[in-house]
């Protein structure tokens, strides 16, 4: 074999030498990227998982309701549907009931208050001056550990007590924070002992404070 045949073998072999060092090097690299992001990303969901419940905001119930534009400041009680399948007011006149089974405060679903409108011989009760709110006001619940939930009045209404539908003011919202406070309206009857409608209002959830 020449020298110039030689040479050349030197310099194929050089060159096969240099590509397969390039290639492990590319390969390495690779292998390296992709260990690393499945790493990443297994340790991104483990965190996920992990953690996922610890960040849903903690619900308690509700224990003060305030409605600055009537001066309305009342404590609350639970309570409860009767045995007639009527959900019960609070046996004090001066106090609100929260319907134990709709939303807790700031709660992602219907939270109910009623209370009474006037007392057995006809004066002023918890829910007197409740007539008085206007759309655009702010209805505020204060939980038991006193953080504050701000909800805005977005619907007053009647609702007769002998209406089909008077019941769909308990349900809920998909995924929507609200508030509805009721109290009696209308006019009173003697036959039924009772007024002939139901002061209706709604509000939706604005902002909370620790």
């Amino acid at each position: 074999m020449n020298t110039q045949s030689k040479n050349k073998n030197k310099v194929a072999g050089i060159i096969l030498i240099l590509v397969v060092v390039v290639c492990a090097g590319v390969i390495t690299y690779y292998d390296r990227l992709l260990h690393t992001t499945n790493v990443e990303h297994i340790v991104e969901t483990v965190k996920i998982s992990t953690f996922a419940k610890s960040l849903k905001p903690i619900f308690s119930r509700p224990k003060r309701l305030v409605v600055d534009s009537i001066q309305m400041d009342l404590n609350l009680v639970p309570v409860e549907v009767g045995e007639e399948g009527v959900m019960e007011v609070p046996r004090g006149w001066d106090i609100g009931g929260w319907f134990r089974g709709s939303a807790l405060a700031g709660e992602e679903k219907n939270l109910v208050i009623n209370a009474h409108y006037d007392t057995d011989a006809g004066s002023p009760a918890a829910f007197w001056k409740l007539k008085n709110v206007r759309v655009g006001d702010t209805v505020v619940v204060y939980d038991v550990h006193g953080r504050s939930f701000s909800y805005k009045i977005t619907e007053i209404s009647y609702v007769g007590i002998d209406d089909s539908s008077r019941l769909d003011i308990l349900r809920n919202q998909d995924g929507v924070s609200t508030i509805t406070l009721i109290t009696c309206g209308g006019v009173w009857s003697d036959f039924a002992h009772t007024y002939s409608a139901r002061l209706v209002v709604k509000g939706e959830f604005l902002s909370m404070i620790y």
